[in-house]
């Protein structure tokens, strides 16, 4: 409730200050809040978005832009100037930007990548020259190295100086002078040692690292078996090449379980929120499981009448009946008149036989055997039915 108020104060803030027409108020406004507030401004108020990037600071613009979902992404760069989307993208990690354009149609990549200034480019068009799904896609080469010669005070001072711009600082990586990799540090033995050792007597030689073709569920596992925050990618002569961190593997990840789910449920992968996706994109997506599904049931049916034609017969009927209770259950509405003599006869049969018991076990679940069930309408129903069948002279079973 707390979450709620706070949330719609925040949004009739906003809405004060745009209509207010003070953008100096807006940009301080918008620079005070979390850019997770900020994210759902934009999510909330979509007709809003460049206004809302205008007046944030370049930094929280960047950060906020990161957390956005992909078609919003998309939407921002087509609505935003030339100059405003070319300062995002190269604010942008490395990582985050491959990832980004990755997922858009190759000529709009050609004009974005134009906007990018030249050393930029060139880290881009790196990373988008790795296979799709590689540990290359992933990683960043904004990290901190040191030689091995150094002293840890030379180390600090190095961190201070560059840190900033590194996607991380908790680990710092030993190369020599042909960028070979040797060895990794965190950043609490740096902080604990003396400040006159050298860093080769640090050092343990014990790493672990990632090839740059390596497939990103080996990375994902290398992760996990190890509890890293960052690891470093060579390549087949040991040259580092980049890091790759945590969070870069849980949005990975994230999006490797929403494809699951995806197929679990009877759709290929969608590359966009599935409320977003057009309709025709939805039934191809869709179509193949489906006629799998249609002719696999084919099949089971054509067996069991094969093996045994009686049994099949009551499978049938027991539909019949287990329709009827969904219906029935699920609805809470009695249609006395739709009860025909046929559908009372069969059911009073199915009772006789002594398989009642399992039509309400396969409608309600197993714990639905010995449950009194509430509801007037359900009631009104067991009334009915029992009045009807006492009716029925001779038994059912003989009738049919």
């Amino acid at each position: 409730m707390t979450v709620e108020i706070a949330n719609t104060s925040l949004k009739d803030q906003f809405l004060e200050h745009v209509y207010g027409g003070d953008q100096q108020a807006l940009h301080n406004f918008l620079d005070r809040q979390n850019i997770s507030d900020v994210a759902e401004l934009i999510d909330e108020y979509p007709e809003q978005t460049s206004e809302i990037l205008g007046n944030l600071s370049i930094h929280r613009a960047i950060s906020t832009f990161k957390i956005l979902d992909f078609p919003t992404q998309k939407h921002i760069t087509q609505i935003l100037s030339p100059s405003k989307t070319a300062e995002l993208l190269n604010g942008l990690p490395a990582d985050d930007r491959t990832s980004f354009l990755e997922d858009l149609p190759s000529e709009v990549v050609k004009e974005l990548i134009r906007t990018l200034d030249p050393e930029e480019r060139k880290i881009t068009l790196a990373l988008l020259g790795y296979p799709e799904s590689s540990v290359g896609r992933l990683m960043t080469p904004d990290y901190i190295a040191v030689q091995k010669d150094w002293t840890i005070r030379q180390v600090i001072r190095h961190i201070r100086d560059v840190g900033k711009d590194s996607e991380t600082i908790d680990v710092i990586y030993v190369v020599d002078d042909k960028g070979i990799f040797i060895d990794d540090i965190r950043i609490r033995e740096i902080i604990l040692a003396d400040p006159d050792k050298k860093v080769e007597d640090v050092i343990d030689n014990r790493f672990i690292f990632l090839n740059v073709n390596d497939d990103q569920e080996t990375a994902a596992q290398a992760f996990k078996m190890n509890n890293r925050v960052a690891l470093p990618v060579l390549d087949k002569n040991k040259i580092l090449l980049g890091i790759v961190t945590i969070d870069d593997i849980l949005w990975m990840t994230t999006e490797e379980f929403t494809e699951d789910i995806q197929k679990i449920g009877g759709t290929e992968a969608l590359d966009q929120p599935y409320l977003e996706t057009p309709f025709f994109q939805l039934i191809r997506k869709r179509v193949g499981w489906l006629v799998i599904l249609f002719f696999s049931e084919m099949l089971t049916a054509t067996a069991s009448a094969e093996v045994n034609p009686g049994e099949t017969r009551i499978i049938a009927e027991d539909r019949q009946v287990t329709r009827l209770g969904e219906s029935v259950f699920r609805s809470g509405r009695i249609a006395k008149d739709a009860l025909d003599e046929f559908v009372v006869m069969r059911f009073a049969e199915i009772v006789s036989e002594g398989r009642l018991s399992q039509i309400v076990e396969r409608v309600l679940g197993p714990e639905a055997q010995g449950r009194n069930f509430g509801g007037d309408s359900l009631r009104r129903f067991a009334s009915e039915l029992t009045s009807r069948l006492s009716d029925l002279q001779p038994p059912v079973s003989e009738r049919i």
